[in-house]
């Protein structure tokens, strides 16, 4: 038994059988110069029209159809195909934020890597800083949640 309806993604451009429509149509729309469309059926009984709308809100015909069973297979036929192509919108978001998370987790690591390194921190330890006469010394910092005037801040130790 062959298949009445077919459509699937190849180098980037819809490719569709339609054994059913009048007359059996195949039909092949690149996907690369059709960014914003819709794929949508028109008609009345006996009479119905598979088709793609444009952003414009022209509908322009591909296959033509006598019953609506026949047309909703081909319609979701068609779906099928553009959802689980890897070019759809979600593959591509979820695809651009693993990647950006895979070079922040890389930049992260290679940071506090590169800080380590440059503090001369050896396994956790805190260093102390001597003053040499002749600089100045930095107030000792003030616990946080005490109120303290400016006079108080600024006074030297």
């Amino acid at each position: 038994m062959m298949v009445a309806t077919k459509a699937t993604i190849n180098e980037r451009a819809l490719v569709a059988l339609f054994r059913d429509s009048n007359p059996p149509t195949v039909w092949r729309m690149d996907l690369d110069k059709n960014h914003s469309f819709a794929v949508a059926i028109q008609g009345k009984e006996g009479e119905w029209e598979l088709g793609i709308m444009s952003s414009r809100g022209e509908f322009t015909v591909v296959a033509r159809f006598a019953t609506r069973e026949e047309v909703d297979t081909a319609f979701a036929c068609v779906q099928r195909a553009l959802m689980s192509s890897p070019s759809s919108l979600l593959n591509k978001v979820i695809r651009t934020a693993a990647i950006t998370a895979t070079i922040t987790v890389i930049l992260l690591i290679g940071a506090v890597a590169l800080n380590g390194v440059s503090s001369g921190d050896a396994g956790g330890k805190i260093g102390v800083a001597q003053i040499q006469p002749g600089q100045v010394a930095l107030p000792a910092p003030t616990p946080s949640g005490i109120p303290l005037s400016a006079d108080e801040v600024l006074q030297a130790p």
